[in-house]
């Protein structure tokens, strides 16, 4: 119930809030001398996870030397406890506990408690804590008559008109909402270094930029991904290297594109693979005959290969878009096996060998299409591989593909690549989409 409370390590942002009530503090504090107040209340109020109990006890911590005799917390307990708030009298027992650890009390006499109680501030210069507050009668039999100078901070979800009850010139209420993007951005990249801007933002983004959720699920992906970070030293050296090239598959992917990527022969990548499954780094599905990566492992280790050596995921980003090029032109080789518009005139010949080459394209253009995304994706972000032939040769390969499939509305006009392909990278996305139902994003046909 009572502590000395400290300031949390990842505490950022409320910059306004912190000038305000130093503000306050720099006018009321003892001058020369001469205090202007003996106490000062403030009152931080606001919904629940906004982080009312972070920032005061950031303010605990800023006015420490200001206030360096005792340092007291009360938790009174109206949010937490299902018997409702602790009673005045326990509130000052624990403060007299943490003072007088050993001393009697006369638990049933509240003029004597009180009387210990404001003896533990007499004539000193304290900081009072007081959380979970549901009314301002709980906070002004709390604030001590006998100190030199006490700053106390109250913490509710509601405003308690502390102005009312206890005078403008001492008491300051400040009103706490969510925290803006920016800041709850970096909060999420104070307890996740690894996270990019966009990463952060999207992640502050689904916990409404308030704190608490923020440290909640931050604080449990940092332990997921210490606990990666521990599994790490149990794998042989060749695990790393293949972690490094296999975490750029976004979805699922074959022993073929994995060769490619790996840059060995089938028989080596094969091994390699089965080291892999050993350490349950990977799945295998027997029906499709293709491996897929957990999303947090594969999170982590590229992660962990952008840190390493960025030039050499980079390297491997061309060899995976060439990979996948290759892809893209079997798919084209297939269908410009297509008759044309006379297919129904049987002097054109037998179509069934055309039919079968387009479902053959459909198939490894749905099988694919995360990968191809990736492609997209990898073109867009590097100014290198994006603004090159093999970047337009892609654009390219991928216009005619869709439009041979029957999706030209997806595919932006090839004018568009000149300077520069980047505008057709949005292809991928919306003709996979139009080859696939999107009911469910994760589905991939089942090959056999």
């Amino acid at each position: 119930m009572v502590a000395s409370p400290s300031s949390p390590n990842d505490f950022v942002g409320r910059e306004r809030e912190l000038q305000q009530i130093t503000e306050f503090v720099d006018a009321n504090h003892p001058r020369h001398g001469k205090p202007r107040a003996t106490n000062l209340v403030i009152l931080l109020y606001g919904l629940p996870v906004v982080g009312k109990s972070a920032l005061a006890r950031r303010l605990m911590a800023e006015f420490a030397e200001r206030y360096p005799d005792f340092h007291f917390q009360i938790n009174m307990k109206g949010v937490a406890s299902a018997s409702g708030y602790i009673s005045l009298t326990d509130a000052m027992v624990g403060v007299i506990r943490s003072v007088h650890p050993t001393l009697t009390l006369p638990l049933d006499n509240l003029p004597a408690i009180r009387g210990i109680y404001e003896s533990c501030f007499k004539g000193r210069q304290c900081m009072l804590l007081i959380e979970n507050v549901g009314s301002v009668e709980q906070i002004t039999p709390l604030l001590p008559v006998t100190s030199k100078s006490c700053l106390a901070v109250a913490t509710s979800r509601k405003d308690l008109s502390l102005d009312i009850a206890l005078g403008t010139e001492t008491t300051l209420s400040v009103k706490l909402s969510a925290m803006t993007p920016g800041d709850a951005a970096q909060l999420v990249q104070s307890l996740l270094p690894h996270a990019s801007a966009d990463e952060a933002r999207e992640l502050a983004r689904l916990c409404g930029d308030l704190p608490l959720p923020i440290r909640l699920i931050g604080g449990l992906m940092a332990m997921l991904e210490s606990s990666l970070g521990v599994a790490d030293e149990e794998y042989p050296p060749e695990v790393y290297d293949a972690m490094r090239s296999l975490c750029l598959f976004p979805a699922t992917f074959d022993g073929c594109a994995a060769t490619a990527l790996l840059d060995k022969t089938y028989e080596e990548a094969e091994d390699i693979l089965g080291v892999l499954l050993e350490y349950s780094l990977l799945d295998f599905d027997l029906a499709t005959g293709r491996y897929h990566m957990n999303d947090l492992v594969r999170s982590h280790a590229l992660h962990k290969a952008l840190a390493a050596d960025a030039h050499v995921v980079e390297a491997l980003r061309e060899r995976f878009v060439r990979y996948f090029l290759g892809q893209l032109s079997t798919c084209r080789a297939l269908l410009v096996q297509q008759p044309g518009p006379a297919a129904d005139d049987p002097s054109r010949g037998d179509t069934s060998s055309s039919s079968a080459a387009k479902e053959r394209a459909t198939l490894l253009f749905t099988r694919e299409r995360y990968n191809f995304d990736a492609c997209a994706k990898f073109l867009r972000q590097s100014p290198a591989l994006g603004q090159g032939a093999l970047a337009l040769e892609f654009a390219e390969t991928l216009a005619a593909v869709t439009c041979c499939l029957g999706h030209t509305a997806a595919t932006p006009s090839l004018s568009a690549v000149a300077p520069t392909p980047t505008p057709l990278m949005a292809a991928p996305s919306a003709a996979a989409a139009a080859v696939v139902p999107r009911d469910d994003p994760a589905a991939e046909p089942k090959t056999g």
